[in-house]
């Protein structure tokens, strides 16, 4: 048997948005479920599990795939509550899978039934709604985002944003802080939706950087953008929400076994 070291690791990822409402279960979801059932257990042990955003958990060992990959048993879950934030890659490889169509259940799901409960949140909050949406321009070096930042406020108190800026970055090279006009109140479970459309150019980033620097930034950079926000709630406490950083999802880097 491989070292799982020398194993492709497959949905390794750690999601930063809330779950959908509904499963979404479909041909990947249920490929995933067949090869996930068909996989064999190593013989070690991890001193951890994963533990998705919403609270669902993974046991303590891998699985290994007839293909050869290694995987994790919240593979079937990202799938079907978290499919925005799976890179494409990974769809990729799920489709390789043998088209067997397996119906996964609640447990393997991750259903809301299975995951650990959650603090009550009593406090604004920020997520991202559905993809963030890019388009390439590699000959004019510019990169165009598209997405919807999404303010909740889960509190009991009228939440009063006052101020809202956000920088982007390519890599380590942040732009300079933009104002947006804000002002907004949010009562209590209101949610206030900011379409978002930033530009990367690239150029604009090389700008008083070193040569060093300078010559490691292009439009495939990881790109991010962080958004501060200032405001009170009604009984004049700060809203306390920290800094919301925007970035495309990226593998997790699991450990290997020691």
């Amino acid at each position: 048997m491989s070292e799982p070291g020398l194993r492709r690791a497959m949905l390794f990822i750690q999601p930063t948005r809330l779950p959908t409402d509904e499963p979404l279960i479909d041909e990947l979801t249920m490929r995933m479920t067949s090869a996930l059932r068909q996989a064999s257990v190593p013989d070690y042990r991890f001193c951890g599990v994963h533990v998705c955003i919403c609270g669902a958990v993974s046991d303590s060992t891998n699985r290994f795939l007839a293909n050869g990959a290694v995987t994790n048993t919240l593979c079937v879950h990202y799938l079907a509550y978290h499919r925005a934030e799976v890179p494409a890659a990974e769809l990729d490889a799920v489709w390789q899978l043998p088209a067997i169509a397996d119906a996964p259940s609640p447990a393997e799901l991750g259903a809301p039934e299975y995951r650990l409960r959650p603090e009550p949140v009593n406090s604004i909050i920020w997520r991202v709604d559905g993809q963030i949406r890019e388009e390439v321009d590699e000959e004019k070096e510019i990169v165009r985002w598209r997405y919807e930042l999404v303010l909740d406020n889960r509190s009991s108190r009228a939440a009063c944003v006052r101020q809202a800026s956000f920088a982007l970055s390519l890599d380590a090279a942040y732009s300079a802080p933009e104002i947006v006009e804000a002002g907004w109140t949010l009562a209590p479970g209101e949610v206030r939706r900011v379409p978002h459309a930033p530009v990367f150019r690239v150029a604009e980033f090389l700008q008083g950087r070193s040569p060093q620097i300078a010559a490691s930034l292009s439009v495939a950079s990881h790109k991010a953008i962080t958004w501060e926000f200032g405001g009170t709630y009604a009984d004049g406490k700060p809203l306390g929400l920290g800094p919301a950083v925007v970035a495309l999802p990226t593998p997790y880097n699991w450990n290997q076994a020691i």
